[in-house]
């Protein structure tokens, strides 16, 4: 038994060295996962606030296209539309300060207090951009399809030397209609 107790002894310390080993390369671990989320929150802080500025931009152009329309419609006498223009007008440009001038935190915190108080436009608009999103996906989807056709119509009309193609949809090479009858 006298055997067991030094064998025992010495694993146990060992073990605590083995341990505080594993609790320095957590911490070490956890100090550079720590980095990681810091620099990839500052990247979505700059990228956000990039993004904005520039759709402040381009929000700015619309206002002052809104602008010139209603100076348009002044000029043709129709004063009470040309006002009615000019309003919007206004809101748009306070839109595009707004989006040109804030930082990324304001962003988020104006975006979770709109959720808070109105939860109902912040799911209309999520809405509203999936499907503006689907519409796009579905678009860039048919233009990738007729280029992929118009690649196999070349193939089929012998450019590449192939008969691939060359048989219209629902007949066979083998001389039937539809289903190789």
């Amino acid at each position: 038994m006298s055997m067991n107790g030094p064998t025992v002894a010495t694993s146990a310390g060992d073990g605590s060295s083995a341990t505080e080993k594993i609790h320095d390369l957590a911490g070490q671990a956890q100090e550079q996962a720590q980095q990681a989320v810091g620099q990839a929150k500052g990247v979505v802080q700059q990228q956000l606030e990039t993004r904005s500025t520039q759709l402040g931009e381009q929000v700015m152009s619309s206002a002052q296209d809104i602008r010139s329309l209603g100076q348009s419609l002044r000029e043709q006498g129709r004063e009470a539309p040309a006002k009615v223009i000019d309003q919007a007008a206004e809101r748009v440009e306070g839109l595009a300060g707004y989006l040109t001038g804030a930082n990324a935190d304001r962003l988020l915190s104006d975006l979770e207090d709109l959720a808070r108080r109105q939860p109902a436009v912040v799911v209309g608009a999520c809405f509203a951009l999936g499907f503006a999103a689907s519409r796009f996906v579905k678009a860039s989807s048919s233009r990738r399809h007729q280029t992929r056709t118009v690649g196999a119509a070349e193939i089929g009309s012998g450019n590449f030397g192939s008969e691939y193609g060359s048989t219209p949809y629902g007949a066979t090479a083998y001389g039937g209609g539809r289903g190789g009858r």
